[in-house]
């Protein structure tokens, strides 16, 4: 499938469950390697740029039963919410629950409130700053 449209992108993930954003290790799965060239990174003359698929992101995430993160070995990407629990089950054997006064319990503490939030409103509503993301959970570390 060629990715054309957000509704495009939005429909893959949940065919397939699990869609890295970028290139990785298997080639051609990717929403990066499935996007048509209107929807690939482009720079102009004028120093702008474009890239269709970096901002559906957010939209994708708030409007779609999905998540977005580092879940491909470091790398990033969407899980539907179908695969979410078997993803999530998984991760559990292999990284502990967040202890009770940690940084990531605080975050988790954060989005159980709010529901799903794009990054730069979790990192407001986290109060991360400049660059030591320093925030008020500065007591927990």
């Amino acid at each position: 499938m060629t990715i054309h449209e957000f509704d495009d992108l939005t429909a893959l993930i949940q065919q397939l469950g699990f869609l890295p954003l970028l290139y990785n290790p298997i080639p051609g799965f990717s929403a990066e390697e499935m996007a048509s060239i209107e929807c690939r990174y482009q720079r102009y003359n004028d120093g702008s740029w474009s890239w269709p698929l970096w901002d559906w992101k957010g939209p994708a995430v708030q409007n779609t039963p999905c998540v977005y993160g580092k879940f491909f070995g470091g790398r990033a990407g969407f899980v539907s919410l179908e695969w979410w629990p078997d993803l999530m089950n998984y991760r559990r054997g292999t990284h502990p629950y967040p202890a009770e006064n940690s940084v990531e319990r605080a975050i988790l503490d954060i989005l159980e409130l709010n529901g799903a939030m794009i990054t730069r409103e979790l990192r407001k509503a986290c109060g991360f700053t400049g660059p030591k993301m320093r925030s008020r959970f500065d007591n927990y570390i």
